[in-house]
Formats: structure tokens, C-alpha cells, sequence
């Protein structure tokens, strides 16, 4: 709120829908108040000059404040009438037109392919490689989404596409031709059966369920016991 009038001026606003009041005492003249965070909602508001008259002669003046916007209210001295006043309602920042949740669907498909494409991308580098590049292979994996994200870095800053819905459509068509790549090498590729790797695997899933496919010395008849 933005006093220009000569007097100072209390005011009060009001919520349409739960009547819940915001009281801002004692504007000086040529003095801003600070922001004060308010609920999206239409407002009602009354002004009271330090005499205790009201110098705003508008029957229930209303306004609206709109989500996550920034407002200032300019009080000023009338044209007709210097003991009166005329408000403006000056948007500083406009309000939110989409709602915030529609970013929801967008998160859930996002993580939902991240762990689909980094389970299945980890599992695939380290049943392929040879037994003494496993770690090798799968740091080289994770070495590509740096560089995947690196892409993402210059891109942005560097301004290439300056308009941002731009920006993330080239980002969506990049990704459809890698995918499409990846479909062409997928078909063309020859998976290596590695039965040390799949046992390996068996085991950890039945370790992870509570079972055990190795033998125990009860179970396993090539085990020699020594009894003194």
C-alpha cells in the first residue's frame, strides 16, 4: 500500500469468503507498507483517515487478489476533492493462471520413467560386461546421465531457444531420437547369456526374500566334517 494522500490512513481489508481481516495502521504520508501475504479470494476494504473520517466515498469497494500475484494499492488525493481519496489497484506481478497441480502428472510420469530406464540401464550394464569390467561398464552408464545432464546445462544457460516452452520441446524431441536409436540398436543387439551373472543375481533376490540357495554342511554331501 502506497500513501501519496496528505494525512495518514489506517486500512482494513476484508475476505469475501471467510471474513478474515488484514489491518494495516497508521500509512504515513509517502509511505509504502510493506507486502502483507494474503489468501487468494476476493477482498472488500475500507479506509479510515487518522481523523477518524472515511475519505474513500465508494460503497463496498472490492478487489481481487489473485494466486501467487503481488499488488499495490496507490492511495491518492482525489482530483474534484483534496479531502478525499481515489485507490488504484496496480498488479506487480501477475497472478498464477494454471494451477500448480497440474505439474503433478508430469512428476509422476517423469519418476516413473526414471526408475523404469535407471533399474533396467544399471541391471543391463552389469549382466553384459565381462566379469572384469562390471564396475567399469556401470560407471560408464552413470557417466552418460552426466553428460545427459551436462547437455541440459548449456543449453539452458547459454540461451540458445529463448523461449522456454521451445526449450523443453527440443528437449522432448532429443529424447524421442535417442529413443528411436536405441530401438534400432536394440534390435540389431545379441545378449550375452552369462549363467555366473544370472546365478548371482538369483541369489541376491533370494536373499533379499528371506531364502537361501546355497547349501548348508548338513545339506551339501561333499562337505568333510573333522571330529577330534
Amino acid at each position: 500500500i502506497f500513501n501519496t494522500w496528505s494525512k495518514s490512513i489506517n486500512v482494513t481489508i476484508t475476505a469475501a469468503t471467510n471474513k478474515k481481516q488484514h489491518t494495516i495502521s497508521f500509512i504515513e504520508p509517502m509511505q509504502v507498507y510493506n507486502y502483507t501475504v494474503i489468501y487468494y479470494d476476493m477482498y472488500s476494504y475500507s479506509i479510515v483517515a487518522e481523523d477518524g473520517s472515511n475519505p474513500y466515498p465508494m460503497k463496498n469497494p472490492t478487489t481481487e487478489f489473485g494466486n501467487n500475484g503481488a499488488y499495490t494499492l496507490f492511495v491518492q488525493p482525489s482530483a474534484s476533492d483534496p479531502n478525499k481519496v481515489v485507490v488504484t489497484n496496480h498488479i506487480d506481478v501477475l497472478p498464477n493462471s494454471v494451477p500448480m497441480l497440474w505439474q503433478a502428472p508430469q512428476y509422476i510420469v517423469m519418476t516413473a520413467g526414471e526408475v523404469m530406464f535407471s533399474i533396467t540401464g544399471l541391471e543391463f550394464a552389469y549382466s553384459q560386461a565381462p566379469t572384469s569390467m562390471k564396475s567399469v561398464l556401470q560407471a560408464a552408464w552413470l557417466l552418460t546421465v552426466a553428460f545427459g545432464n551436462l547437455i541440459v546445462v548449456i543449453v539452458a544457460e547459454a540461451r540458445f531457444i529463448p523461449n522456454q516452452a521451445a526449450e523443453f520441446f527440443f528437449f522432448a524431441g532429443l529424447s524421442a531420437v535417442i529413443f528411436v536409436i536405441f530401438v534400432v540398436m536394440s534390435h540389431f543387439y545379441k545378449y550375452v547369456q552369462n549363467d555366473k551373472v544370472e546365478k548371482e543375481m538369483s541369489d541376491t533376490v533370494g536373499l533379499i526374500n528371506g531364502e537361501s540357495n546355497y547349501a548348508t554342511d548338513e545339506e551339501n554331501p561333499n562337505t568333510v566334517k573333522n571330529e577330534l
